[in-house]
């Protein structure tokens, strides 16, 4: 969806732009100049929430306005725009509806899992803004993003959330699933519609030190951790 209104604050800021009145003018040129940046963080840039909430509200503004030229310019396509609008209406309920169905509660399944299961004194390394601050604090758990952090703190697990890191936005490297995955043991899984796979994997500490003393350390890219 918010691609969709990405797409539609160009477009109906183009259309608005040709106005003869001023103020539509200047509606038409913020939701262009809006939606280039969207463009621009998707492609180029991190394309986070809080970047798109300008977008969306320039697409909100900008596309009923252009529906309405359009409409004057050309009146026959006024039930394909009536019936477009109907559909926009029509997909957002759904897709609200299916944001606030579904749930996704891994890393909570996966805090109780490792209350009841490991030992109070395990050091488990976190690897994601939200594991920071939907875990912490908790004795033996820090953020250690990064294989030299995890041999260094002795860090016995490590809980990944698959979708974020490969996207790029935890604090570890997308690459250190790729290494879980070939020298660590998955010892808890939940898979849900947003984090993806949300693991607790037991580390390997003789792979861990090897890895490290030879050289691969794979820092991580955010958070200032190290």
């Amino acid at each position: 969806m918010r691609h969709l209104l990405l797409g539609l604050s160009i477009l109906s800021g183009v259309v608005i732009s040709t106005s003869p009145l001023a103020p539509r003018r200047a509606i038409g040129l913020f939701s262009v100049l809006t939606g280039l940046m969207g463009v621009y963080s998707v492609f180029f840039g991190a394309a986070e929430e809080q970047f798109g909430y300008c977008v969306v509200l320039a697409a909100l503004i900008s596309t009923p306005v252009a529906a309405v030229m359009l409409v004057a310019w050309r009146p026959r396509i006024r039930w394909a725009v009536a019936a477009a609008a109907a559909i926009m209406v029509l997909l957002s309920l759904a897709l609200g509806i299916q944001a606030r169905s579904l749930v996704d509660d891994g890393l909570v399944r996966a805090r109780d899992w490792m209350i009841a299961e490991l030992h109070a004194s395990s050091k488990v390394g976190l690897t994601s803004v939200t594991g920071e601050f939907a875990l912490l604090p908790h004795a033996g758990w820090e953020v250690l993003p990064s294989l030299l952090s995890l041999r260094d703190q002795d860090a016995q697990y490590v809980l990944t959330q698959g979708r974020q890191l490969s996207e790029g936005y935890g604090f570890s490297a997308p690459e250190l699933l790729d290494w879980l995955q070939d020298n660590a043991r998955p010892v808890f899984t939940f898979t849900g519609p947003t984090n993806g796979d949300t693991v607790v994997w037991q580390l390997d500490r003789e792979k861990l030190d090897a890895a490290v003393n030879g050289g691969l350390t794979l820092p991580p890219v955010s958070g200032g951790y190290r």
